[in-house]
Order: structure tokens, then sequence, then C-alpha cells
């Protein structure tokens, strides 16, 4: 069973996703199907599944409601082709429903991701290049600047990547692991769906800063899947953290994809918590203030890698930023 969803106003077919073997999720987590960064949008918000002949939308205790057809879901209700679907007050959908899966194949991606931090690169272009230099999309710290280079040969259900600089070829299943300079990968696949104030998120927390607090800058790192709310006192790494997040709430105002928002260059960071030019003292204190903030960040079950750092730049990587 395919299922589409698209705008009202759009009188195309829109993109499908096949829901006869998985639920199609829809919410803010970076866990579902179909993620939606809007304040609106509960984490977990609704569910779209296939029961024998017929699919069933399911409102998931979401806080702003689901509506079909004007009408708001408690529970599970019916879905049909042509229905109109409301998440929160303002998100409407159009849903198309069709049970001829031949005629509509859903769309594979095929991506690359680093198993040790969960990170998931598209290929945007046939190639992917994973070093520590500021032109790999693969970027580790650890590796020479270009450590190698992923190229992807065919993309249907599996793939065959040329690896270099060994120069050799390997046909790579979804689910495998693979290794490039050292470093373990691996090839997944996802359903691609496009639709409209859908984009991709980061990780799954939200952070409240200001410079302005009642005892100085504060800030309060929020990990929303655990609803766990924790408060940064160090001064020098509220104002990094306030630094990024006006960055990457600027880039986000003006549509910079997320993929590109938020950087900061080393010399603007370094400008804006010491206040002088740059200088070797100052780059030495920046990697250690990084490092410092993101050990903090482990301490307390936050994925360190939100603070991502490349060569000359930082940036964090969030579902939610708010600057005051």
């Amino acid at each position: 069973m395919l299922i589409s969803l698209i705008p009202p106003s759009d009188n195309s077919a829109g993109p499908t996703v096949d829901v006869s073997s998985r639920p199609l999720t829809i919410g803010r987590a970076p866990d579902n199907l179909v993620v939606i960064p809007d304040e609106h949008i509960s984490w977990h918000h609704a569910e779209i599944r296939a029961e024998g002949s017929r699919v069933w939308l399911k409102d998931l205790g979401s806080s702003n409601g689901t509506w079909l057809n004007g009408d708001r879901v408690r529970g599970r209700a019916i879905l049909k082709d042509g229905d109109t679907l409301r998440l929160g007050p303002q998100l409407e959908l159009g849903v198309g429903v069709t049970d001829d899966t031949s005629s509509h194949a859903a769309r594979q991606e095929l991506l690359i991701e680093d198993p040790e931090t969960g990170l998931r690169f598209s290929f945007h272009t046939r190639t992917l290049r994973i070093g520590s230099g500021t032109q790999a999309e693969i970027c580790l710290d650890e590796l020479p600047e270009l450590g190698g280079t992923i190229t992807l040969i065919d993309d249907d259900t599996a793939a065959t990547l040329r690896l270099e600089p060994e120069g050799s070829e390997l046909r790579v299943e979804p689910g495998q692991d693979f290794e490039v300079a050292g470093r373990l990968l691996r090839l997944v696949s996802s359903r691609a769906i496009n639709v409209p104030t859908i984009q991709p998120t980061g990780f799954p927390y939200a952070l409240r800063v200001t410079l302005d607090g009642t005892d100085g800058p504060e800030a309060v790192l929020t990990d929303l899947s655990r609803q766990f709310d924790y408060p940064i006192t160090a001064g020098n790494r509220v104002v990094l953290l306030f630094l990024l997040a006006r960055k990457l709430s600027e880039d986000q105002r003006d549509g910079v994809p997320l993929t590109d928002a938020g950087w900061c260059t080393d010399a603007e960071a370094m400008l804006g918590i010491w206040g002088r030019s740059r200088n070797s003292k100052d780059a030495n204190s920046l990697h250690v203030l990084v490092y410092r903030l993101r050990r903090e960040l482990e301490q307390q079950g936050f994925n360190p890698a939100c603070v991502e750092k490349r060569k000359k730049k930082l940036r964090i990587v969030l579902s939610e930023v708010d600057v005051v």
C-alpha cells in the first residue's frame, strides 16, 4: 500500500511511501520516517499504517492534535485517497492512497552512516570525500586532510563503491559495514520523501541560551527524548554556545540548508569569546574549550557530536535553538 503526502494546492502526485511492511511515522523526532521540525508538532505525532486493504491514521497522543477532513482524530481513523490531513494548528497535507505498488515505486536513497556517531551522509554528488580537511563531506579529525573517497557506481538495491586511494571496488548491501582509511562505515538505505516544511533535523536537543541571565550568561540544553534539562554554567562555554546558536538561528531564518547552516569560523568564535585578534594561543584555547564542552555534554548523556568541529570552523547541530 502506497501513501502520498502533498500540499492541497499542489496538483502533482507527490512522492510515495510504501506502508505495507512498516508504518509511516510523523513527528519532530529524527527516528520518524517523516521529520517535521515545527514546535507545534509533537516528538512522535501521528502514524499511518496498512492493515489488509485498509489504511489507518493514528494520533500518538500529540499535544496539538491530528485532524482528518476537519475532524479531530482520537485513537484511529480510516484514511482514504483524497482525504485532507492536518497536523497541529497549521500544517495541512493532501493524502493519496493506492494499492498498486507495481506502478509507483517508493524512492530509495542510499546513505553512508558513521556507526560511531550515528551521523548519515547523502550522496549529493556521486562521490563522498572522507578526511579532516574542509573539503571533506565525512569529516573525522584523526584522519589526514583527505583520507579517501567513496564513489557510488550504481544505486539500485545495493551499491558498488569505488574506494580511493586503494582503487578497489566493493559490492555492498544496505546494512553492511566496510572500511575507508581505517574508519568503519556502513551503507544504509532510507525512503526519501519530500514534503514542504519537512526538512532534515539535527540531534534531538533544544538549546535556550542568553548572555543577559540573572547571574550572567546562561544556557540550558534539553534532551527532548528524555525530557532532561541540563544547565551549562561555565562562562566561556555558554558564550560559545550563544555564538553558535545565533549563527544557526540566522542561517535557518535565511533558508540555508541544514547541511550548510550554523558554521562559525574559529576566528569569529575566538573574537566573540575573548574579544581580541586571533593568535596561536587563542586557537589552542578554543580547541581546549570545545573539548571540555563536548566532554561535559557526554558525561550528562548527550552525544558530544552535536558540537561539530572541522578545520578552522565549528557549529552545533540541534533540533531547536532559542537565543534570548
